[in-house]
């Protein structure tokens, strides 16, 4: 099998070749969001020439960069069982090309596909139904990340004399560790109205596990912002990780679902001992 990290294939050309849209994803299936493509997702392949699709630095989000185009992509194959490997070629007369080319020949950073938001189709499954695949970028933090994002990524900005770009920062971020505990982003806190934070308990028993939740902006439903794991409850890095690959369903969405796995055992059975007593009322009456 083809090693899915980017490559720099041509140095003095300035081609880079690799995964530009995996199938599946690294969370059981599926990608950070809960999302996947696979080999029946639309990615209108026929609206672009084969070297027609524009290659971006972080989807034009960066603040130095911005929508400068840094390259084009020159070829593609799809692989039913992988995902569309790509090649591009980095415009070398680029100002930050040199840059944009070392973070890739060290593997600093990822391929990602850029679409049009209102074109999109996902169903309820997670599954991307349609994504016309319009750009690809160079990301340290793609959505689906098969190659490991280090905060070493973060001097060639420096070199740069630029900033390094919130996407790449909170990829670093996602997972801290304090003194007494373990944090798991999940969502950005300044997405949250302010003043509606507050800490629930996910599951009581012993390791525990706390959320942080609060109300995204404009929304009324409250949504968990992270996931919290004590250290005195024996939690490490190690086992909050693969605890969170466990459990996918874990950073539930709305106030009803904020029950421990204990309340909703427990709710179960209180639906379960209602059932059974109204089917011994109905057999008393029909022997009356």
């Amino acid at each position: 099998m083809k090693d899915r990290a980017m490559k720099l294939v041509d140095g003095d050309k300035g081609i880079i070749a690799g995964l530009g849209i995996p199938f599946g994803g690294p969370f059981k299936g599926k990608d950070f969001d809960g999302e996947f493509f696979d080999k029946g997702t639309d990615f209108a392949l026929d609206w672009f020439p084969e070297d027609g699709r524009p290659v971006l630095y972080d989807h034009g989000l960066d603040g130095a960069v911005k929508m400068s185009v840094i390259g084009r992509q020159i070829s593609h194959s799809v692989d039913p069982d992988v995902g569309i490997w790509m090649e591009a070629q980095i415009n070398k007369a680029h100002r930050y090309a040199a840059a944009v080319l070392e973070m890739a020949e060290g593997g600093e950073v990822g391929f990602s596909s850029g679409s049009v938001r209102h074109l999109i189709e996902v169903d309820d499954s997670g599954k991307i139904l349609r994504w016309p695949w319009v750009e690809e970028s160079l990301t340290p933090s793609p959505s689906n990340p098969y190659a490991i994002v280090t905060a070493d990524a973060v001097k060639h900005f420096e070199a740069l004399g630029l900033d390094p770009p919130d996407a790449l920062l909170g990829a670093i971020k996602v997972w801290e560790e304090t003194e007494n505990e373990i944090s798991h982003r999940v969502r950005e806190p300044d997405r949250f109205q302010d003043g509606s934070f507050k800490r629930i308990t996910l599951k009581e028993g012993k390791p525990r596990v706390f959320a942080v939740i609060g109300k995204l902006k404009g929304e009324t439903p409250t949504t968990i912002q992270s996931l919290r794991f004590p250290k005195d409850d024996t939690w490490s890095m190690a086992k909050a990780k693969q605890w969170v690959a466990d459990h996918p369903d874990a950073a539930k969405t709305t106030t009803e679902q904020h029950l421990t796995y204990e309340e909703q055992a427990t709710e179960a059975e209180h639906a379960l001992a209602s059932v059974k007593a109204f089917v011994g009322r109905s057999r008393s009456l029909a022997g009356l």
